[in-house]
Parts: C-alpha cells; structure tokens; sequence
C-alpha cells in the first residue's frame, strides 16, 4: 500500500481526525466527571443502549450499504443514478429514525423504570430523543463520502461535533444555567446540540459536492421504489445484524448496574462504578482503536472491489499488512496501560479504580483492535452472517462472565469476561478469513518485535520519569504527560525505523 493508495489516504484523514476528536472527548470526559460526578456520569451511560439500538435500526446498516453501492456505481460510471440513490434512502431512514424518536419520547419514563429501574433517566431519554433524524440524516451523507472515497467531510464533522458538544456543556454550565443543579442532562445536551451541528455542516457539504458534480438535475434513472428495493437488499441484513448485536450488547449495558447492585448491596455505588468503566476508562481504552476502526470503514469498499475483480494478490497483500499494523497498534496499548493505566486512572480522574480497569484491561487491546479490523475484512468479503454469528457467541462469553463471575468478584469478573471473548472472537475471525485468501504472518515482526519495543519505551521512559522526579518539582499531571508522551514517542520512532528497514 503506497502514500497514494485510497486506503491509506482516506485512513490517514479519519484516523488524524479521529484522534482530535477523541483527544477533544478526553478532556471533555475528565470535565464531566468533575462537573456532575461518576454516578450522574453513568446515568448518562444509560441512554446509549436505547440510542444504539435506534441507531442500529436506522442508520448503521443503511450507512454501510449506501457506500457499498456508490462505489460500485462509481466504478461503472453511473454517476446519475446516486443523486437519487441518496435522496430516496435518506428519506427512508428519516422516516424510520422519526418513528422511533416518537417513540422514546412517549414510553421514556417506562423504560427507565422497566429496563433501568432509574427513574431520573426519563429525562434524558426525552431530551435525547429529537436527534435521531439528525443522526439518519448525518449516516446517509457519510455513506455517500465513503463511498466516493471522500473522507475529509465525514473526518471533519466528527471533530465539529466533539468540539459542539464539548462547548455546549461548558456555556450550559458555566453562563446559562451556572446555578443548576449539575446533573446528566447538560452531556445529552451537548450530546443533542454536537449532532445536529454536524448534520447541518454535513448537508452543506453534500449539496456543494453535488453540484460540483453536476448532479443536481434529475436524469432518466431508475425508479424510486426500485432504488428502494436494492438499497434495502443490502441494507436488510446488516442492519438485522447490527440490530441483533445491539440488542444483546444494550442487555450486556443494562445487567452490568443490576450485577454491580448485587454485588455492593449499594445503588449509588453500583451506577459509579458504571460511569468509571463506560464514561471514564473504556474511551481510554478504545482511544487508540480510532487507527483501526478508521482502517476498517476504508477496508470494506476497498475489499469489496478486489474480490468483485478476483485480484487475490491485492487481497493478500492489503488483509496482511492490515492484521501486522493491528498488532502494532495493540500491542502499544498493551504496554502504555499495563505501565501508566493505574497513574493515568487515580492523575486525571482521581479515581483508583479507574486506574486498576485501565490495568486489567491492557492486556485486551490487541484482540479488540484487531477484532473490529477482522469485521471489516470479512464484511468486504460478503461474509455478514459469519461475522454475526462470531460477534453473537463473544457477546454471549460475556454475557455469562457477567451473570456468573459479577455477583462473586465485582468489577473484575466482566473485565476477565471481555478478554476470553474477544480471544475467541479473533480465532473465529482469523480462521475464517483464511478461507478466502492467504495470510502473510512473521511473528517475529508482528508480534516480538514490537513487544521489544514496547519493553525498551517503558523502560527507558520509567527511568526518565525518575530523574524528573529528582531533578524538578512538577506536578504529577505535567510528569505523567511528559513520560507517556517519551512512551509514545520512542515506541514509534522505533515502529518507523523498523517499517523503513523492512520497505
């Protein structure tokens, strides 16, 4: 993959983007902790297993197709026909994401009570609710971008809205409601206000690149109900999948509180201790998944063509570099979080605990990077029902740790779940991708080397944190920066000198 390969363009402006943004939500989740505290924090936690199941229903399948079949238009030069392809689908999945949104808002207080037996989540879910046809409006332009290879605007509206909803929750609470109770509510509505500044930005976008194009005139195109149809052929079964996923996950979200109850006998105790690992350590932990979460939107498209023109070499070549920089990736994080997660948890959140999931959690990050990238290679291969049935059993793993393992040990049995599962969800992955192509793999280059690496950054770095503390008084949150920031640093910089030795 050269500096001109689309992939590697399109990956470099989502993952830039995605690590602005995510750095911009860094602060923004210490802020929040701060403000309203880790019980209203986890509160907040709860509206994502409604949102995500809405989302699911309306967007994300209908996202993924939508590209899909913009590039294959693309491809064979028919233009003419997308203009309309978009307009019908995004009407579609307004249409959907308005039912739904009517929906929450009506039945907001039973489900609370019902679901999450917190009945302050009303509120939220009411307040929540409106964005949803912003959001189907937003999925259906990113589908289009991606699908023309565009990655600029869908990277750049991701930072528009972080930046929204981080301003938004700072004028709510510090100017217009600085004598409020500080509660859950201002992070929806940074939540609402973020969604619907990057869906008008989005739209301007869109209707700039159109008529650039020049494809704002209607041609002699197929029929409405026609593009209905195929987009929906498509979309069907992703979107039944995803929908299937969320569905257990958001029953994964609800029985983690209720376990947390059991276990600590306390009902505050329980909904902070969610906030910490969902609100504070799990966007730490996916903090560097923006790579190849990036990696993988540009991989499905990308993959989808090769296999479409049966080059079996590009395959091999894309899927195996691919799964050596997920290593890469993973096994950063495994050593950046297993040596600074407990300092990163009790510095910047002043919460031990965040600190010890941030520990136990280190050893995940390469299966998890590398279980979503796997996802994407086999979405592009046209294997969505495998890829189904694989996240279903590593959901149900879960699901079972949760159920036995919470009650007994806490906090620590969910996370000892997460790692079997995402195991078992890499093998099942890996065996099935062999099916279909070759794969190139040095464990030496992908795996021990890297961890050398990972070794000598930490040490090294270890070392200059000691003489800093000898040398200077700094204060502990400057000292930990500049000792991750050495981390980060000398890793790469070995990462790169490795990569130069091997082109």
């Amino acid at each position: 993959m050269t500096q001109k390969n689309p992939i590697v363009i399109g990956t470099f402006i989502l993952t830039a983007s995605g690590f602005l943004t995510r750095i911009i939500g860094f602060f923004n989740r210490i802020y929040l902790s701060q403000l309203i505290g880790a019980k209203e924090l986890g509160i907040y936690q709860l509206i994502f297993p409604v949102y995500m199941i809405s989302y699911a229903i309306c967007c994300h399948g209908i996202e993924l197709a939508l590209s899909q079949m913009i590039a294959a238009m693309t491809a064979k030069k028919e233009d003419m026909c997308i203009k309309q392809l978009v307009f019908v689908t995004t009407c579609f999945s307004m249409s959907v994401a308005g039912c739904l949104s009517y929906l929450i808002f009506r039945y907001a207080t039973p489900i609370s009570l019902f679901f999450f037996n917190e009945d302050s989540l009303s509120l939220c879910l009411k307040l929540m609710s409106p964005v949803l046809p912003f959001s189907a409006l937003r999925s259906c332009m990113h589908g289009y971008f991606l699908g023309k290879k565009k990655t600029f605007i869908p990277a750049s509206g991701q930072l528009i809205e972080q930046i929204s909803r981080v301003s938004c929750i700072w004028l709510l609470a510090n100017i217009f409601l600085a004598d409020s109770e500080k509660t859950a509510v201002f992070a929806v509505m940074g939540m609402v206000a973020g969604e619907i500044i990057e869906t008008t930005y989005t739209l301007i976008a869109y209707r700039i690149d159109i008529r650039q194009k020049g494809l704002i005139e209607w041609r002699e195109v197929p029929g409405n109900s026609r593009l209905l149809q195929s987009i929906l052929h498509h979309a069907i079964p992703l979107t039944g999948n995803k929908l299937s996923l969320t569905i257990i996950s958001s029953i994964e979200s609800i029985l983690i509180p209720a376990m947390l109850r059991f276990y600590y006998q306390d009902e505050t105790l329980a909904l902070s201790m969610y906030g910490v690992l969902t609100g504070m350590v799990l966007p730490f932990i996916l903090f560097p998944a923006t790579i190849t979460n990036s990696l993988g939107l540009m991989l499905i498209p990308a993959i989808s063509e090769a296999n479409a023109n049966k080059n079996q070499k590009l395959i091999s070549q894309t899927v195996g570099k691919t799964i050596h920089f997920c290593l890469c990736i993973g096994i950063f994080a495994l050593f950046l979080f297993f040596y600074y997660g407990k300092e990163l948890g009790s510095t910047l959140f002043h919460n031990e605990s965040a600190g010890d999931f941030l520990f136990i959690l280190s050893f995940l990050c390469p299966f998890l990077y590398l279980s979503s990238t796997c996802a994407s290679i086999l979405n592009g291969f046209g294997q969505t029902k495998e890829t189904f049935f694989y996240n279903l059993v590593s959901l149900l793993v879960r699901i079972l740790f949760l159920v036995g393992a919470m009650p007994r040990i806490g906090m620590q049995g969910y996370l000892l779940g997460l790692l079997a599962a995402h195991l078992l969800l890499v093998f099942l992955q890996i065996r099935r991708i062999l099916f279909f192509t070759s794969l190139s793999f040095d464990p030496k280059k992908s795996i021990l080397i890297p961890a050398l690496l990972g070794l000598c950054a930490a040490f090294l770095s270890q070392i200059i944190q000691s003489e800093l503390k000898i040398m200077f008084h700094i204060q502990p949150v400057f000292e930990l920066m500049i000792t991750c920031t050495l981390f980060v640093t000398l890793y790469f910089t070995g990462f790169y000198l490795q990569f130069r030795k091997d082109t």
